[in-house]
Protein backbone atom coordinates (compact mmCIF):
# COMPACT_ATOMS: atom_id res chain seq x y z
CA UNK A 1 0.00 0.00 0.00
CA UNK A 2 3.14 1.97 0.91
CA UNK A 3 4.45 1.61 -2.51
CA UNK A 4 0.64 1.95 -4.83
CA UNK A 5 0.47 5.62 -2.37
CA UNK A 6 3.90 6.87 -3.55
CA UNK A 7 3.91 5.73 -7.25
CA UNK A 8 0.42 7.35 -7.17
CA UNK A 9 1.53 10.71 -6.44
CA UNK A 10 4.75 10.28 -8.99
CA UNK A 11 1.86 9.45 -11.31
CA UNK A 12 -0.02 12.70 -10.21
CA UNK A 13 2.61 14.91 -10.46
CA UNK A 14 3.92 14.08 -13.65
CA UNK A 15 0.91 13.98 -15.91
CA UNK A 16 -2.00 15.54 -13.11
CA UNK A 17 -5.97 15.96 -13.55
CA UNK A 18 -6.71 19.43 -14.54
CA UNK A 19 -10.37 17.94 -15.60
CA UNK A 20 -10.73 17.17 -11.34
CA UNK A 21 -13.06 18.78 -9.43
CA UNK A 22 -10.65 18.55 -6.22
CA UNK A 23 -7.53 16.83 -5.07
CA UNK A 24 -9.63 13.88 -3.63
CA UNK A 25 -11.01 13.19 -6.95
CA UNK A 26 -6.91 13.18 -8.75
CA UNK A 27 -6.22 11.37 -5.80
CA UNK A 28 -8.50 8.44 -6.58
CA UNK A 29 -7.42 8.35 -10.17
CA UNK A 30 -4.04 8.42 -9.64
CA UNK A 31 -4.56 5.26 -7.15
CA UNK A 32 -6.87 3.63 -9.08
CA UNK A 33 -4.52 4.40 -12.36
CA UNK A 34 -1.76 2.81 -10.12
CA UNK A 35 -3.14 -0.64 -9.06
CA UNK A 36 -4.64 -1.44 -12.77
CA UNK A 37 -1.10 -0.80 -14.60
CA UNK A 38 0.45 -2.55 -11.47
CA UNK A 39 -1.46 -5.47 -11.78
CA UNK A 40 -1.34 -5.39 -15.56
CA UNK A 41 -4.90 -5.27 -16.22
CA UNK A 42 -4.57 -1.35 -18.08
CA UNK A 43 -8.42 -0.51 -18.85
CA UNK A 44 -6.92 2.30 -20.92
CA UNK A 45 -9.34 5.17 -19.48
CA UNK A 46 -6.29 6.47 -18.10
CA UNK A 47 -3.37 6.89 -20.20
CA UNK A 48 0.06 9.02 -20.24
CA UNK A 49 -0.20 11.77 -22.28
CA UNK A 50 3.41 12.63 -22.32
CA UNK A 51 6.87 11.60 -22.96
CA UNK A 52 7.42 11.52 -19.18
CA UNK A 53 4.03 9.62 -18.30
CA UNK A 54 4.65 7.04 -20.99
CA UNK A 55 8.42 5.86 -19.52
CA UNK A 56 7.07 6.34 -16.15
CA UNK A 57 3.86 3.76 -17.09
CA UNK A 58 6.38 1.45 -19.01
CA UNK A 59 8.76 1.41 -15.71
CA UNK A 60 5.52 1.06 -13.31
CA UNK A 61 4.13 -1.97 -15.23
CA UNK A 62 7.70 -3.53 -15.42
CA UNK A 63 7.89 -3.30 -11.27
CA UNK A 64 4.15 -4.95 -11.56
CA UNK A 65 5.28 -8.06 -13.52
CA UNK A 66 8.61 -8.37 -11.42
CA UNK A 67 6.62 -8.08 -8.13
CA UNK A 68 3.76 -10.00 -8.93
CA UNK A 69 5.77 -12.91 -10.50
CA UNK A 70 7.82 -12.81 -7.27
CA UNK A 71 4.66 -13.51 -5.04
CA UNK A 72 3.25 -16.58 -7.21
CA UNK A 73 6.68 -18.03 -7.41
CA UNK A 74 6.86 -17.54 -3.14
CA UNK A 75 3.03 -18.76 -3.01
CA UNK A 76 3.86 -21.68 -5.15
CA UNK A 77 7.32 -22.59 -3.05
CA UNK A 78 5.14 -22.05 0.21
CA UNK A 79 2.44 -24.50 -1.04
CA UNK A 80 4.90 -27.10 -2.28
CA UNK A 81 6.71 -27.08 0.71
CA UNK A 82 3.75 -27.82 3.02
CA UNK A 83 2.52 -30.42 0.98
CA UNK A 84 5.96 -32.30 1.32
CA UNK A 85 5.37 -34.74 3.72
CA UNK A 86 2.06 -36.01 2.33
CA UNK A 87 3.56 -36.29 -1.07
CA UNK A 88 6.43 -38.48 0.13
CA UNK A 89 4.06 -40.34 2.06
CA UNK A 90 1.65 -40.66 -1.29
CA UNK A 91 4.93 -42.18 -3.31
CA UNK A 92 6.04 -44.49 -0.86
CA UNK A 93 2.08 -46.00 -0.22
CA UNK A 94 2.19 -46.27 -4.05
CA UNK A 95 5.41 -47.94 -3.84
CA UNK A 96 3.82 -50.16 -1.40
CA UNK A 97 0.67 -50.58 -3.27
CA UNK A 98 2.89 -51.93 -6.23
CA UNK A 99 5.51 -54.03 -4.19
CA UNK A 100 2.09 -56.24 -2.65
CA UNK A 101 0.47 -57.03 -6.06
CA UNK A 102 4.18 -57.73 -7.88
CA UNK A 103 4.27 -60.42 -4.94
CA UNK A 104 0.22 -61.45 -5.42
CA UNK A 105 0.23 -60.38 -1.29
CA UNK A 106 -2.89 -61.99 0.23
CA UNK A 107 -5.71 -58.96 0.38
CA UNK A 108 -6.61 -59.26 3.96
CA UNK A 109 -2.73 -59.09 4.71
CA UNK A 110 -2.12 -56.19 2.29
CA UNK A 111 -5.08 -54.35 4.50
CA UNK A 112 -3.02 -54.64 7.53
CA UNK A 113 0.41 -53.68 5.85
CA UNK A 114 -0.79 -50.99 4.16
CA UNK A 115 -2.45 -49.85 7.55
CA UNK A 116 0.70 -50.27 9.72
CA UNK A 117 2.79 -48.53 6.85
CA UNK A 118 0.11 -45.23 6.98
CA UNK A 119 0.48 -45.32 10.71
CA UNK A 120 4.50 -45.52 10.62
CA UNK A 121 4.61 -42.50 7.44
CA UNK A 122 2.15 -40.46 9.58
CA UNK A 123 4.45 -40.59 12.92
CA UNK A 124 7.72 -40.67 11.35
CA UNK A 125 10.22 -37.39 10.28
CA UNK A 126 10.44 -37.73 6.55
CA UNK A 127 14.26 -38.20 4.96
CA UNK A 128 14.92 -34.33 4.83
CA UNK A 129 13.53 -33.82 8.16
CA UNK A 130 15.70 -36.64 9.64
CA UNK A 131 18.94 -35.65 8.20
CA UNK A 132 18.09 -31.98 9.90
CA UNK A 133 17.73 -34.06 13.25
CA UNK A 134 20.95 -35.79 12.63
CA UNK A 135 23.02 -33.07 11.57
CA UNK A 136 22.31 -31.32 14.73
CA UNK A 137 24.91 -31.55 17.52
CA UNK A 138 23.80 -34.18 19.99
CA UNK A 139 22.64 -31.35 22.48
CA UNK A 140 20.87 -29.39 20.08
CA UNK A 141 19.31 -32.71 18.82
CA UNK A 142 18.08 -33.67 22.55
CA UNK A 143 16.49 -30.49 22.88
CA UNK A 144 14.14 -30.41 20.22
CA UNK A 145 13.21 -34.03 20.39
CA UNK A 146 11.93 -33.01 24.05
CA UNK A 147 10.49 -29.66 22.62
CA UNK A 148 8.74 -32.49 20.63
CA UNK A 149 7.68 -34.62 23.40
CA UNK A 150 6.72 -31.75 25.86
CA UNK A 151 4.20 -30.11 23.65
CA UNK A 152 1.61 -32.42 24.43
CA UNK A 153 1.98 -31.97 27.65
CA UNK A 154 1.18 -28.92 27.89
CA UNK A 155 -1.92 -28.80 26.29
CA UNK A 156 -3.16 -31.83 29.25
CA UNK A 157 -4.74 -30.18 32.55
CA UNK A 158 -2.87 -31.97 34.83
CA UNK A 159 0.42 -30.24 33.43
CA UNK A 160 -0.81 -27.04 32.42
CA UNK A 161 0.92 -24.28 33.70
CA UNK A 162 4.62 -26.46 35.13
CA UNK A 163 7.83 -25.37 34.78
CA UNK A 164 10.29 -26.22 32.18
CA UNK A 165 12.26 -28.33 34.83
CA UNK A 166 8.85 -30.20 35.77
CA UNK A 167 8.00 -30.80 31.97
CA UNK A 168 11.58 -31.75 31.27
CA UNK A 169 11.43 -34.45 34.61
CA UNK A 170 7.77 -36.08 33.12
CA UNK A 171 9.55 -36.45 29.55
CA UNK A 172 12.30 -38.06 30.95
CA UNK A 173 10.29 -40.57 33.18
CA UNK A 174 7.41 -41.38 30.03
CA UNK A 175 8.17 -44.69 29.08
CA UNK A 176 7.21 -45.52 25.22
CA UNK A 177 4.76 -48.67 24.31
CA UNK A 178 2.93 -49.64 21.22
CA UNK A 179 -0.37 -51.40 20.53
CA UNK A 180 -2.11 -53.19 17.49
CA UNK A 181 -5.76 -52.38 16.44
CA UNK A 182 -8.29 -53.55 18.47
CA UNK A 183 -6.27 -54.35 21.88
CA UNK A 184 -7.40 -53.79 25.21
CA UNK A 185 -5.36 -51.19 26.53
CA UNK A 186 -7.45 -50.80 30.06
CA UNK A 187 -9.82 -53.09 31.18
CA UNK A 188 -12.92 -52.16 33.53
CA UNK A 189 -12.14 -53.24 36.89
CA UNK A 190 -8.36 -53.44 36.97
CA UNK A 191 -6.57 -51.20 39.45
CA UNK A 192 -4.81 -47.94 37.57
CA UNK A 193 -1.20 -47.32 38.09
CA UNK A 194 -0.38 -45.26 35.39
CA UNK A 195 -1.94 -42.68 32.90
CA UNK A 196 -1.26 -42.84 29.39
CA UNK A 197 -0.85 -40.17 26.53
CA UNK A 198 -0.98 -40.61 23.30
CA UNK A 199 1.47 -40.28 20.80
CA UNK A 200 -0.28 -41.46 17.32
CA UNK A 201 -3.15 -43.56 16.48
CA UNK A 202 -6.48 -43.67 17.64
CA UNK A 203 -8.06 -44.88 20.66
CA UNK A 204 -12.40 -45.74 21.64
CA UNK A 205 -13.70 -45.45 25.57
CA UNK A 206 -16.08 -47.97 26.10
CA UNK A 207 -18.36 -48.19 29.34
CA UNK A 208 -20.69 -51.41 29.70
CA UNK A 209 -19.86 -51.66 25.92
CA UNK A 210 -20.83 -48.60 24.31
CA UNK A 211 -18.54 -46.11 23.16
CA UNK A 212 -18.60 -42.73 24.85
CA UNK A 213 -15.25 -40.91 23.20
CA UNK A 214 -12.86 -41.20 20.24
CA UNK A 215 -9.15 -39.66 21.61
CA UNK A 216 -6.39 -38.96 19.35
CA UNK A 217 -2.89 -37.67 19.38
CA UNK A 218 -1.57 -35.27 22.18
CA UNK A 219 -4.84 -36.58 24.11
CA UNK A 220 -4.35 -38.59 27.28
CA UNK A 221 -6.17 -40.89 29.43
CA UNK A 222 -6.18 -42.93 32.75
CA UNK A 223 -4.96 -39.56 34.89
CA UNK A 224 -6.84 -40.41 37.72
CA UNK A 225 -5.04 -43.11 38.76
CA UNK A 226 -2.16 -40.47 39.31
CA UNK A 227 -4.11 -38.81 41.83
CA UNK A 228 -5.10 -41.70 43.25
CA UNK A 229 -5.64 -45.59 43.91
CA UNK A 230 -8.79 -46.44 42.40
CA UNK A 231 -10.37 -49.03 39.60
CA UNK A 232 -10.70 -48.47 36.24
CA UNK A 233 -14.11 -47.58 35.20
CA UNK A 234 -13.93 -47.83 31.60
CA UNK A 235 -12.84 -49.79 28.88
CA UNK A 236 -10.03 -48.57 26.43
CA UNK A 237 -9.09 -49.92 23.27
CA UNK A 238 -6.96 -49.28 20.09
CA UNK A 239 -8.87 -48.37 17.17
CA UNK A 240 -6.18 -48.27 15.02
CA UNK A 241 -2.30 -48.93 15.42
CA UNK A 242 -1.10 -46.77 18.66
CA UNK A 243 2.03 -45.48 20.25
CA UNK A 244 1.71 -44.21 23.57
CA UNK A 245 3.47 -43.27 26.39
CA UNK A 246 3.24 -44.14 29.88
CA UNK A 247 3.55 -42.23 33.06
CA UNK A 248 3.62 -44.48 36.12
CA UNK A 249 2.14 -43.20 39.89
CA UNK A 250 5.34 -43.78 41.23
CA UNK A 251 7.11 -41.71 38.85
CA UNK A 252 4.48 -38.81 38.77
CA UNK A 253 4.74 -38.93 43.10
CA UNK A 254 8.04 -38.85 42.94
CA UNK A 255 8.33 -35.22 40.55
CA UNK A 256 4.93 -34.04 42.84
CA UNK A 257 7.79 -33.96 45.87
CA UNK A 258 9.87 -31.53 43.68
CA UNK A 259 7.59 -29.74 42.00
CA UNK A 260 4.84 -27.76 43.94
CA UNK A 261 2.76 -26.58 40.65
CA UNK A 262 2.50 -30.65 39.68
CA UNK A 263 1.51 -30.79 43.22
CA UNK A 264 -0.94 -28.43 43.30
CA UNK A 265 -2.47 -28.94 39.66
CA UNK A 266 -2.91 -32.84 41.07
CA UNK A 267 -5.00 -31.65 44.28
CA UNK A 268 -7.36 -28.93 41.85
CA UNK A 269 -7.96 -31.29 39.50
CA UNK A 270 -8.42 -34.20 42.17
CA UNK A 271 -11.33 -31.47 43.81
CA UNK A 272 -13.01 -30.45 40.63
CA UNK A 273 -13.24 -34.05 39.40
CA UNK A 274 -14.83 -35.10 43.35
CA UNK A 275 -17.15 -32.83 42.94
CA UNK A 276 -18.41 -33.47 39.41
CA UNK A 277 -19.17 -36.73 40.99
Amino acid sequence: MVAIHILSLGWFLIEGFSNSPDLLTSYNKSIYWTITTLTTIGYGDITPQSNWGRVYTMLVMLMGVAVYGAVIAKVSSFLIQKDKRSEVAKEKLESLKSFMKHYEIPLSVQSEIKDYYTHLLGKQANEFEQQILNELPSGLKKQVLLHIKKMPLKRIELFKNCSEECLNEVCAKLEQVFFEPNRHIIKTGQMGAEMFLLDHGCVEIFINEQSIVKLEKGQCFGEMALLGEQTRTADVISSSYCDLYVLSKSDFDDICEKHKDLYDNAQALMQSRLKAA
